[in-house]
């Protein structure tokens, strides 16, 4: 009889070991409808890959975007009949020579566009605009562009 109750007592302890949830307020199925967590107050679809800049429209442009490349302009010389003939030059940089008849005249460059290249003379005042086929001069701060010579990029 002492074993038939020593064999009752193990059988009763295992199956309510077995029983017995190891960690408590967990379910072995899915929680009721009412006991589920409540979504999260973030947005649960992928994230979006675009970038955050709205104005991003492709690939990062080089700083000279909009402008004739450097590395491939090669408007380094400008000559012209006119007045006896005579020449806009590059020497070094943003520097620049006109030479003609009537004498050398020191230029630098301010700007430089698919279309012409500007260049400024802080001696005398003017400003030179060379374009494919002529060239453009105004004073400095003026506001009329006058037709100064027909020539061409060598």
């Amino acid at each position: 009889m002492k074993l038939t109750f020593t064999l009752l007592a193990l059988a009763l302890t295992t199956t309510l070991a077995v029983a017995q949830d190891p960690r408590p307020g967990s379910y072995p199925y899915p929680p009721p409808p009412d006991r589920r967590p409540a979504d999260p107050p973030w947005d649960r679809r992928a994230p979006d890959r675009r970038p955050s800049n709205p104005r991003w429209e492709g690939p990062a442009q080089p700083p000279w975007a909009g402008r004739a490349d450097p590395r491939r302009d090669t408007r380094d010389e400008w000559i012209y009949a006119g007045n006896g003939g005579g020449s806009f030059r590059r020497t070094r940089g943003d520097q620049w020579v006109e030479s003609n008849a009537t004498g050398t005249y020191y230029f630098r460059e301010v700007e430089r566009t698919p279309e012409y290249v500007e260049l400024v003379d802080d001696n005398r005042g003017a400003v030179a605009r060379l374009y494919d086929r002529d060239m453009y001069s105004m004073p400095v701060g003026g506001d009329h562009w006058d037709h100064g010579y027909t020539g061409r990029w060598r």
